[in-house]
């Protein structure tokens, strides 16, 4: 069997590589061959993931949820897909915490010899495809406005610092949302679309079945213009105590696909990155992608 390393030089604590040998020895017990290649910006990661396929049994992302995000997209518009094995080594790891693969690089790497997996819904909006979350807006723009260099000097808590500026002096968003079948026309502070149980470093939804072809949909609604102090507090609980299937704090929709169209250009979050646009197309694709789990 084949093995390619797709790994991430510029991710969390920057460790990878000093671990390389570790990973490709340890890795060489289960593959006869074994090739790496640096992740050094995103569309190459793309094309390094498409091109493996086909050729590659496994592709093993040694990075955070951005590398994966671009792994997934490369492999996502092809027939044959490899195997992904998850090396956690980004600031928040929210699909291997999902996943509830250990986030030490020696256990990580014992998960994927084993040799057990679990089939993960992906999903497509508009052209671009994710794994695990999408979101637009209050605080979606934190994970793309935070730089490398204090993510690398204090972790998940670099998020946490800079969360005040984000929450105040914010508007909220009018759009209109076709959900199986029906529409709602919606003024809301956040929406979220779940396709994992972690989001944002946060057990959110334990409850979520990642290889059923649907996920949740969860909307923040907001009747005023701006985003007063009650939404914020909404949405800390949200985050702070998870889910409540039954609550009037937010609604929740369990889909496979929804379209959302706003009024103004808007961006949206997709594992971490952003884009803009003012129609996005959601859909569940299942079966997804075959990933390496205790």
């Amino acid at each position: 069997m084949k093995c390619l390393v797709i790994y991430n030089q510029k991710c969390g604590k920057q460790d990878i590589v000093k671990r390389l040998d570790v990973i490709v020895s340890t890795l060489k017990t289960k593959y006869e061959v074994i090739d790496k290649k640096a992740s050094i910006f995103d569309g190459e990661t793309r094309d390094m993931a498409r091109d493996a396929c086909g050729k590659y049994d496994t592709i093993v992302v040694a990075g955070g949820d951005g590398t994966l995000h671009e792994v997934i997209c490369g492999i996502a518009p092809m027939e044959k897909r490899p195997k992904i094995g998850i090396i956690p080594s980004g600031t928040i790891n929210d699909v291997s915490k999902s996943l509830k693969i250990p986030q030490n690089i020696k256990k990580a790497l014992e998960v994927i010899v084993k040799g057990n997996t679990i089939s993960h819904d992906l999903f497509k909006i508009n052209k671009e495809y994710g794994i695990y979350a999408s979101a637009m807006g209050l605080l979606t723009d934190i994970s793309y406005k935070v730089s490398a260099s204090p993510k690398s000097r204090f972790g998940k808590f670099a998020y946490y610092f800079s969360i005040p500026k984000f929450l105040f002096r914010r508007s909220s968003i009018d759009g209109k949302f076709k959900i199986n079948g029906k529409e709602y026309d919606k003024r809301f502070s956040l929406m979220l679309f779940l396709n994992s149980k972690s989001v944002a470093g946060r057990r959110v939804d334990k409850q979520n079945v990642l290889n059923d072809g649907k996920a949740r949909l969860i909307v923040f609604n907001n009747k005023s213009e701006k985003i007063k102090l009650g939404n914020i507090i909404k949405i800390v609980q949200f985050f702070t105590f998870g889910m409540k299937k039954s609550t009037n704090q937010y609604e929740i929709f369990e889909t496979d696909k929804f379209k959302l169209e706003l009024k103004d250009e808007r961006y949206l979050n997709v594992d971490g990155e952003k884009f803009k646009g003012k129609e996005f197309d959601f859909e569940i694709l299942n079966p997804g992608v075959e990933i390496f789990v205790k």
